[in-house]
């Protein structure tokens, strides 16, 4: 009964570091964790399947069965919160835009990215909306006069109504979705009866500075714990576009060049 034991022990194991070396390899990991972390998931699966195996090959004489409620505990809450993710809606985007392949000399280190998109006849910088709050932040005056092209999820709220706004935000994840938190701006808009709420949207425009600090507009929205909303500037957009939702709609990267972490 003991070898059985641990080889249970061992097995539950196995069975766990396999399910992390494929949600490296093939998973949606980014649903768990910064896909930055995947090298420490990866090297983690490797020990705990070897740890397994040799557990499963020569089963521990004293198993703690304290241990192996734990561990079939914990595959339990991957394999549920695996399955209870809800797939992701997708609509149909209502226009299409020209790439622009990054200038010489732009983001030397992501070859191949697109850095810049036309829309009706106007080149847009293609940026996520975490860089451009970054961006308002810091002292580069020549950056806050181009035209940008940012995505992200329509907010409302009666205060926003009132003043001819939307907010545009996107969740911005650190390490894992429990440190989440929405990240964005205001988008000055003379046809809010286009923008639903949570609609995803790309918004093409530019910054305006205000010269007083933007009020609270209250926004409470049950996906994001915390909402940090740009109060120094607001985006007058030249175009709105309807979108699909993205494959990955977090934001888990940011730079400080182009081309930006669209």
């Amino acid at each position: 009964m003991k070898r059985i034991g641990g080889a249970i022990e061992g097995l539950i194991l196995l069975v766990i570091g396999a399910y992390a070396g494929l949600l490296v390899l093939y998973g949606n990991y980014w649903w768990f964790l910064n896909p930055k972390f995947k090298w420490l998931t990866g090297t983690t699966a490797a020990m705990l399947v070897l740890v397994g195996t040799l557990a499963v090959l020569k089963p521990n004489k004293r198993p703690s069965w304290c241990r192996i409620v734990i561990f079939l505990l914990l595959l339990i809450v991957l394999v549920s919160s695996r399955l209870g993710i809800p797939a992701h809606q997708k609509i149909e985007p209502k226009s299409t835009v020209e790439p622009v392949v990054a200038e010489k000399g732009l983001g030397e280190n992501q070859a191949g990215e697109i850095s810049r998109v036309t829309m009706d006849g106007l080149e847009y910088i293609r940026i996520n909306l975490a860089e451009l709050y970054s961006l308002c932040k810091g002292p580069q005056p020549d950056k806050l006069a181009q035209r940008y092209v940012v995505r992200g999820i329509v907010r409302r709220s009666k205060p926003l109504n009132r003043l001819g706004q939307v907010a545009v935000l996107r969740n911005l994840v650190f390490c894992c979705l429990a440190d989440s938190f929405g990240v964005g701006f205001r988008v000055k808009y003379n046809r809010l009866d286009e923008l639903a709420d949570g609609q995803w949207v790309e918004v093409y425009g530019t910054l305006r500075r205000q010269s007083q600090k933007l009020p609270d507009p209250r926004l409470h929205i049950k996906d994001m714990r915390y909402i940090d909303l740009n109060d120094s500037h607001i985006l007058v957009p030249t175009k709105i576009v309807r979108i699909s939702e993205p494959e990955i709609p977090f934001i888990f990267e940011f730079r400080n060049f182009e081309p930006y972490a669209f």
